[in-house]
């Protein structure tokens, strides 16, 4: 299927690092419901602050659980009740009230179970409390000790460690909200479905902390799960979904009102991803930017345009009426032979939420999708009901495009429409260079990449006119508006970006990073290694890597464990052949080719191939780089272009052809160069 609006939003690459924080001591605390726990004993340096925290811990609710809060180095404990419920009063220095709360929950009754939740600074969470000194869940989910927080725990320990309140919040703008459900699913497995063969807790993992601080294996038992008990792990996911102490409807006490701008960095909810929430008949996008406004009434902006919706505060959560997305695909349809037309129609219904943070939510999105068809080919498809999850970055969270753009540096911007196809000649921004100050703004100078309806690369460079607007976000003036929205900060190397663009009477969004260019152009010398595309956490063995040799060759790399067993074999690895070579710019192109009589991968004797060639150029990949980290990951702007001369009775494979352009795809991204294979093949 073809999809004019294949948007693509890429995470950051999951790494696999040691745990947030050792096990803190030092300190003494008095445990016990609603007993007070006493400030540690030791110098005092000023005034004594106080606070409450009243909440639960819940896998199912974990009875007489032992839970101990971290602050800094001191820890204070208590008991929960027979519902898994507790109180517990801490009193600390003022020195400490920068220092991040974190809370443990353990059980004698299963040592596998760990439980944790980062709650965030003493003093963020005094001001959320209020006056009268408690904190709750209904003021703040992070009181409640879930598989949820615990599967947040471990995703932020797989991308860094945190020590502040401004470090958690960027940690946690940057989750896959996704990996979030499944993870806290498998915690669920594990804890709940001991009894069931095959679920258990993995044998090199000491308790669940340690299970969900670890990508590959959890990813390896999310797909395990999701592939041999399926039913389970839905099972699953309906409890999680459906548990109150988990799932929170009523976010309008001291973090203020629902009311606010909500930027999705999941717009398509998941629904590109085999680990689906609910319902894998369902797909569309849930949008990029949801308003709601303090008067009821709301917008929702997605892909190809907006709609106009309004809101309501209800015992299930937000509900929303009209909040209708369109989006157009193509169908080959077998009883015909042809491509027919498909409008993708979703509407959002309410929303609740999973936790509820300072700069962002994770939100759980219930949605209906069903299929028209505009041409009348078939009747409408019923609609089919869905939920979603999407991490969402609030105006509140927005980082200042004053701390992002640098005079006179050059940038690789996202844009919005990634996908271009033969019928039309289309273009996304490519660098931009920005003159003047972030005071006033200044002029820019814009490099716009274009694919023609032929398939040849193009660039023009225009010139336009930014601004920092009062929302700190970037406004920039050519032949087109454009604003982008710096979701993340990532050291203003790679922010993740929202954007928007218009032509006036149309506008458009989507989300991508924008990439500071801070490296040079490739070098042939430099070239040679292997490169790895970041893998999916559902599918840890579908790897996919190039091979670059320093005679211009390389092989494309794909894997797949077709049996199930997690190990690699050599029947499950393809590779196809190509030539690489520099551009002119600097960029490193890639050609690979099929045959004409067969379709299979071959490699022709030069790198442009004739009219009546048999094997004949199928896609052309193109990296211009742009950063580098000392980690070995390349940030590129990426070009796909495909062609589909191969098809062609007539075996032309001339590029400049207009009819055998497919398709072509431009974005930002990340790969990971390394000297050897990211995984051994068994012989």
């Amino acid at each position: 299927m073809k999809s004019i609006n294949n948007n693509l939003a890429f995470v950051g690459i999951l790494t696999a690092c040691s745990a947030l924080y050792a096990c803190g001591g030092g300190g003494n605390g008095d445990g016990g419901n609603n007993v007070d726990s006493q400030p540690p004993t030791g110098e005092i340096s000023g005034k004594t602050l106080q606070l409450t925290f009243s909440g639960q811990v819940t896998d199912s609710p974990v009875a007489n659980a032992n839970i101990r809060f971290e602050i800094g180095n001191e820890t204070f404990d208590t008991t929960a009740d027979a519902n898994g419920s507790y109180n517990l009063t801490v009193k600390i220095d003022e020195s400490q009230s920068e220092d991040l709360v974190r809370a443990v929950a353990t059980t004698a009754d299963n040592p596998k179970l760990k439980l944790v939740s980062l709650l965030g600074s003493f003093e963020l969470l005094s001001q959320i409390a209020g006056d009268d000194g408690t904190l709750t869940a209904n003021e703040s989910t992070a009181v409640n000790v879930t598989n949820v927080s615990t599967a947040m725990a471990g995703l932020i320990a797989m991308h860094t460690s945190v020590s502040t309140q401004d470090q958690l919040d960027e940690a946690k703008k940057s989750l896959d909200a996704e990996d979030l459900i499944s993870l806290a699913t498998s915690i669920k497995l594990i804890l709940d479905y001991e009894s069931e063969p095959g679920v258990q807790l993995p044998n090199t993992a000491s308790d669940t902390l340690a299970f969900a601080s670890s990508f590959d294996l959890a990813a390896e038992y999310a797909e395990m799960v999701t592939k041999e008990y399926p039913s389970l792990y839905d099972e699953a996911v309906t409890a999680i979904l459906s548990d109150p102490n988990i799932v929170h409807t009523n976010v309008t006490d001291s973090q203020g009102s629902a009311a606010g701008i909500y930027y999705f960095t999941s717009p398509d909810g998941g629904m590109s991803k085999s680990g689906r929430v609910t319902n894998s008949n369902a797909s569309g996008e849930i949008g990029f930017r949801l308003t709601l406004n303090e008067d009821g009434t709301g917008e929702l902006l997605g892909s190809l345009g907006s709609t106009a919706l309004t809101w309501q505060t209800t015992a299930d959560g937000i509900a929303i009426t009209g909040a209708q997305l369109t989006t157009l695909e193509y169908e080959f349809d077998g009883n015909t032979s042809q491509l027919i037309s498909e409008d993708w129609i979703t509407s959002l219904d309410n929303i609740r939420w999973l936790d509820r943070g300072h700069d962002s939510d994770v939100l759980l999105v219930g949605a209906t999708h069903h299929i028209s068809y505009p041409n009348g080919e078939y009747p409408d498809t019923a609609p089919v009901a869905f939920s979603a999850v999407t991490t969402a970055v609030k105006e509140s969270g927005v980082i200042d495009a004053a701390n992002i753009i640098a005079i006179g540096q050059s940038y690789s911007m996202p844009g919005t429409e990634t996908q271009y196809y033969a019928d039309t000649t289309t273009h996304t921004a490519g660098a931009m260079v920005f003159n003047g100050s972030t005071e006033y703004g200044g002029t820019a100078a814009v490099t716009v990449d274009s694919i023609t309806s032929n398939g040849i690369p193009l660039t023009n460079d225009v010139a336009g006119e930014w601004e920092i607007d009062s929302h700190k976000h970037l406004r920039v003036k050519s032949d087109q508006q454009a604003e982008y929205v710096f979701l993340t900060s990532n050291n203003g190397r790679t922010p993740l970006t929202f954007v928007t663009i218009s032509d006036g009477t149309e506008q458009q969004a989507g989300i991508g990073f924008t990439l500071k260019k801070l490296a040079p152009a490739f070098s042939t010398a430099e070239v040679p290694g292997i490169y790895e595309l970041q893998r999916d956490y559902f599918s840890p063995y579908d790897y996919l890597w190039f091979d670059l040799k320093a005679d211009g060759t390389f092989n494309q790399v794909t894997t797949y464990d077709g049996n199930g067993n997690g190990v690699l074999e050599q029947d499950e690895v393809t590779e196809q052949p190509g030539f690489w070579q520099l551009a002119p710019s600097g960029g490193l192109l890639m050609r690979r080719y099929r045959s004409t009589s067969s379709g299979t991968f071959c490699t022709p004797p030069t790198w442009d191939t004739a009219a009546d060639d048999t094997c004949v150029l199928y896609h052309e990949r193109e990296w211009k780089l742009q950063l580098r980290e000392e980690d070995g990951t390349h940030w590129v702007r990426h070009y796909h272009r495909y062609f589909n001369g191969f098809l062609q009775d007539t075996g032309n494979g001339a590029t400049d052809t207009g009819s055998l352009f497919d398709f072509g795809i431009i974005d930002n991204r990340p790969l990971k160069k390394m000297n050897t294979p990211p995984v051994t093949i068994a012989m």
